[in-house]
């Protein structure tokens, strides 16, 4: 899938949940479908049925559609702990809920229009804004001084920055290229945002992000370092991977790796997904010599 524009690009190999399709990262089962417990079947109290299959952690805030004449119904709900922390779940038949996308006939993803039409969608960031957060975003960088830098945000259980990172050590060793890592938390909901959380915890974030790039279980899609008690965490890190994760998606795509970086005149660019089409070293030195400034100089 591809998505251009002047300053931003959507390229295949991404993973994404665009804009809309709201990965919850407070609940723990926010992949796939969870079935309500029978009492709830014949009742009108969709609450309770949200506040069942999330264990107490979410409530419905507002009802989208009316759930004794639609057989999909979308509700916005919220975390608990944080009102403010809000997203868009599907009752289906009254039995189920759908944490993740629902497309109609067509292929028609809804979660985007309803999300909208909940004002669930955030304010676009300005490029100008969004330049001055990753320059001081939470996250580490590798790479010599003097080379020009990419800013890139990346979810350690994702495939794509995997291959990126891979293909990116070679360059950053030749002294070619400087990336500063950013990490966010969506893919896998909780265990994305303890990962991410551990890295910025680290004493060592570089070795450990290696660590856990050399040892990604591919099979699972997910990284290699063991992943840490969530209570031990600080909470300073796990917001700071939330507000990381913001960020990312006032870009309008929740999409990683998500590159960010200026031409040679001085244009801001935004690319989602991994550039070039083997995502190896020769595609990103190609990509990088046509697209970074004072990249090979």
């Amino acid at each position: 899938m591809q998505k251009k524009t002047l300053v931003m690009n959507v390229a295949a190999g991404a993973t994404l949940l665009a804009l809309g399709y709201f990965s919850l990262p407070w609940l723990e089962s926010s992949v796939g479908v969870a079935e309500a417990k029978t009492q709830y079947y014949h009742s009108n109290t969709i609450d309770q049925l949200v506040k069942s299959t999330t264990h107490s952690r979410a409530e419905v805030k507002a009802i989208l559609r009316d759930p004794n004449k639609h057989a999909v119904v979308p509700v916005v709900v919220a975390s608990i702990k944080e009102p403010n922390d809000k997203g868009l779940v599907f009752i289906i038949n009254k039995k189920y809920i759908v944490f993740g996308n629902i497309m109609n006939a067509q292929g028609e993803v809804l979660n985007a229009h309803y999300a909208k039409a909940a004002g669930l969608t955030p304010k676009p960031i300005s490029l100008a804004n969004l330049w001055h957060y990753v320059k001081t975003a939470p996250g580490w960088t590798e790479g010599k001084a003097t080379a020009p830098i990419v800013y890139e945000f990346v979810d350690p259980n994702c495939l794509f920055c995997q291959k990126t990172y891979v293909a990116e050590e070679p360059l950053i060793k030749a002294g070619k290229l400087r990336v500063k890592f950013i990490p966010v938390g969506f893919l896998k909901g909780n265990v994305s945002v303890v990962r991410a959380a551990e890295l910025l915890e680290s004493k060592d974030p570089a070795a450990k992000y290696n660590y856990n790039e050399t040892h990604f279980n591919f099979k699972q899609e997910m990284g290699g370092i063991p992943l840490k008690n969530p209570a031990l965490i600080p909470a300073k890190y796990l917001a700071e991977v939330h507000a990381n994760t913001m960020a990312l998606e006032r870009t309008m795509y929740l999409a990683t790796p998500t590159l960010v970086f200026k031409t040679s005149s001085h244009k801001i660019v935004v690319e989602h997904g991994a550039p070039g089409p083997k995502v190896d070293t020769a595609d990103l030195n190609k990509f990088f010599a046509h697209s970074l400034g004072g990249y090979g100089k």
